[in-house]
């Protein structure tokens, strides 16, 4: 279920790394996207979304609802390093709409600090599909 799926590897350290994207999805998606530190066996989670049909979810919460269909624009970042804050933040804007900010979300582990793996991963069961475009990764320090 986590095929197909598109991995990066920023070996971001220390700084804030921005992502931002464009994505459409279609009926029956599942896709995950994901920031992790994979600098050990066991791999911490930093930033993580899912969205589960049209539900836009973070924390098994649905926070907003995602047209089916249509392109949406994301905005992630978050602060790295050993001393990092520990969250990030989302902006998404709807086709028409004024972005909507979520801020200081919790990282799905406290042991992540470096972007070592950048991915969005279907995790669909039945045939669905989904596009991303747009993509940019950047890290300032």
């Amino acid at each position: 279920p986590y095929n197909p799926h598109l991995v990066y590897s920023p070996n971001h350290s220390k700084g804030t790394t921005y992502s931002s994207f464009d994505m459409r999805v279609e009926e029956g998606v599942s896709v995950n996207y994901e920031w992790r530190d994979w600098r050990s066996t066991l791999y911490s989670v930093g930033p993580s979304f899912w969205i589960k049909g049209s539900q836009l979810q973070v924390h098994d919460k649905t926070i907003l609802e995602i047209p089916i269909g249509q392109w949406v624009h994301f905005a992630v970042s978050a602060d790295l390093g050993a001393d990092n804050s520990g969250t990030w933040n989302l902006i998404v804007t709807l086709p028409g709409q004024e972005p909507r900010r979520f801020e200081k979300l919790p990282n799905d582990n406290k042991t992540f600090e470096q972007l070592t793996w950048l991915g969005f991963v279907s995790n669909a069961t039945t045939k669905t599909v989904f596009y991303v475009d747009n993509l940019k990764i950047d890290n300032q320090q």
